[in-house]
């Protein structure tokens, strides 16, 4: 017998009124760690200031401020996590699509080419008059997709890739290990290889066909996400709900249940994946382990929710497409809340 079940046997035999009292407080002490330790904190949503009645599209931050995109009244910046809101200069009126966050700034991705943000003004950046569904803003390389085209810049020069995906729009695009990932409306997934012709190095589109139960070849694709920290590549798809890259390059379907969920946006918490969903079954943000495995719908989730940030003070920020935006603090996380006035 240990020592420690040995005193607590003894403090058990013990008997006395100051003993049997000091063992209800004892007990009523560990009880409350426990609560705080193990309970669900999660104690609602605040509902955030809303900058425009128009349909939300995007939403990303980068170390100090978080941007909007809206279909028909531009893009917005906030420099306090939400609280406020001011309209990008240059953007009124715009169907702003898409937008990235990289080493050369803020990216928009409109129904009228790229422009890009500053700090100080929006410009053209170029692909005027395209539609531009999809960004990718890399270190050295920006990559966009138009219908039918990807393309590529570098430094201030864009160029179209290799044909190869005519007519279809492209949704998504990824730069990753030195090969481009386009991700289509029903075509599926291609990725941009290099082979050897009889003229040399040749670059071609490849179709990813996933595996033979969870078929990619018709799928909608919504998002290419990578985390070089966690090792994860995902895929989202429209209806089909979330694949994971596995180890033969392939892309398996994960337990996202029930299926067929749009997946709109995806990031990752302290080894939590939390995705927001949007359309026909708008349940609003998920979370689970990093495989996706055990999945969990937020409880009162806003929805239908097309972007999600992380903030400094530990909550969760979920734009929606027309409620406004809304942040909570997770309940998974062992992150204890920000008390005011503390440092």
């Amino acid at each position: 017998m240990d020592t420690l079940t040995g005193g607590l046997l003894h403090w058990n035999s013990l008997s006395s009124p100051e003993v049997d009292g000091l063992r209800v407080l004892l007990t009523a002490f560990v009880s409350v760690l426990f609560l705080v330790s193990c309970a669900d904190r999660f104690d609602g949503w605040e509902l955030l200031s809303r900058p425009s009645e128009a349909q939300v599209r995007d939403l990303v931050a980068d170390d100090d401020h978080l941007y909007l995109a809206t279909l028909g009244d531009g893009a917005y910046v906030s420099s306090d996590e939400g609280v406020s809101w001011n309209r990008l200069p240059g953007t009124e009126g715009m169907d702003v699509h898409c937008l990235s966050v990289g080493k050369g700034g803020l990216h928009l991705g409109t129904a009228g080419g790229v422009f890009r943000f500053d700090g100080d003004r929006v410009e053209l950046d170029g692909l005027e008059d395209l539609p531009v569904w999809s960004l990718d803003g890399g270190d050295t390389v920006v990559l966009a997709g138009s219908v039918g085209a990807v393309y590529a810049r570098t430094g201030s020069v864009w160029r179209e890739l290799p044909p190869g995906l005519s007519g279809v729009a492209i949704t998504a695009v990824l730069g990753l290990d030195g090969e481009t990932y386009a991700g289509t409306l029903g075509e599926g997934l291609w990725v941009l290889r290099e082979s050897i012709g009889e003229g040399g190095v040749v670059h071609r589109w490849t179709r990813v066909e996933g595996t033979p139960e969870r078929p990619l070849d018709a799928a909608e694709i919504t998002l290419l996400y990578n985390d070089s920290e966690v090792g994860r590549f995902y895929v989202g798809t429209m209806w089909g709900g979330l694949y994971l890259a596995e180890e033969t390059g392939f892309f398996k379907l994960r337990g996202l249940d029930p299926e067929f969920k749009y997946v709109s946006d995806l990031i990752f918490v302290e080894e939590r994946l939390f995705i927001t969903t949007c359309g026909i079954r708008a349940d609003g943000l998920y979370s689970a382990d990093l495989d996706g495995r055990d999945w969990r719908l937020w409880r009162d989730s806003p929805h239908p929710a097309r972007g999600v940030v992380w903030l400094s003070d530990y909550r969760l920020l979920v734009a929606t497409e027309y409620e406004g935006l809304y942040a909570a603090y997770p309940p998974e996380t062992h992150r204890l809340k920000l008390i005011k006035g503390e440092e």
